[in-house]
């Protein structure tokens, strides 16, 4: 049976919060936590009666988490500030994409415990949440600059449609020097690594290479490359042309 008290604020016997209001004849959904009144929206110890149907307002934090925790409102604001900053980034955009999509849906979650009164950090979700939403159509630059970035990197691997020949090959004191042309038969400007063989009958005795670098479209350039042989009786062949790599 529960004992007789005056009406007042009482060390809650639930052990939820930190007191809770007695009117004399039961205990009330009246409980407070560090100096701030709250009324619990379903109380054990109050009488249907006396507990509202529905509270709206903040609820009561249980004792011993009197300070609400923002971790969802900072994991969606990291998420949403790394999304934005790399978003933008060749080939990272991808990740930054992915990011944005969890911190927005960290920053919605955030805010819904926050308005609850779970947990706090508001400015942060906001942010997060404006950050990640910011985020994801921006992803849409960093996949332009990808395709920039791999055009320019085919352009300086890729050699294109090529017309190569072997114009001289002297052999001279067992050094042996080829000279030739290349010819671009692309549309575009393009740098060349031209690989030539020096044979001796169907055998390789040694490889040269030469580098020519912006040929125009239909234009024709000459190269030169020296190998070493001990006999004169030596052929010089293009053996591949590669994009010049610097």
């Amino acid at each position: 049976m529960e004992p007789t008290l005056s009406p007042g604020w009482y060390p809650d016997p639930s052990g939820r919060y930190e007191y809770r209001y007695h009117n004399g004849q039961r205990f009330t959904a009246d409980v407070s936590v560090n100096g701030q009144r709250y009324v619990e929206p379903r109380s054990p110890l109050a009488s249907p009666g006396q507990t509202p149907p529905a509270y709206l307002g903040p609820r009561p934090p249980l004792l011993g988490d009197s300070r609400p925790s923002r971790g969802w409102a900072i994991t969606a604001f990291i998420l949403g500030l790394c999304a934005v900053g790399l978003a933008w980034v060749p080939f990272v955009f991808v990740i930054a994409g992915a990011a944005g999509i969890v911190g927005l849906v960290f920053g919605i979650l955030a805010l819904r415990r926050i308005n609850s009164g779970e947990q706090t950090g508001k400015s942060l979700a906001v942010w997060g949440t404006v950050l990640s939403a910011v985020a994801i159509p921006l992803c849409v630059v960093g996949a332009l600059f990808t395709a920039v970035v791999i055009d320019e990197i085919e352009r300086v691997t890729e050699a294109g449609p090529t017309s190569a020949r072997i114009t001289s090959c002297r052999a001279s004191g067992g050094s042996v020097i080829a000279e030739g042309t290349i010819t671009n038969l692309d549309d575009r400007d393009h740098d060349y690594s031209v690989s030539v063989l020096f044979l001796v009958g169907t055998d390789m005795v040694d490889r040269g290479s030469a580098r020519v670098r912006d040929v125009a479209p239909g234009e024709t350039a000459s190269f030169a490359t020296t190998g070493l042989a001990r006999t004169t009786d030596v052929r010089c062949e293009v053996g591949s042309v590669d994009g010049f790599v610097p």
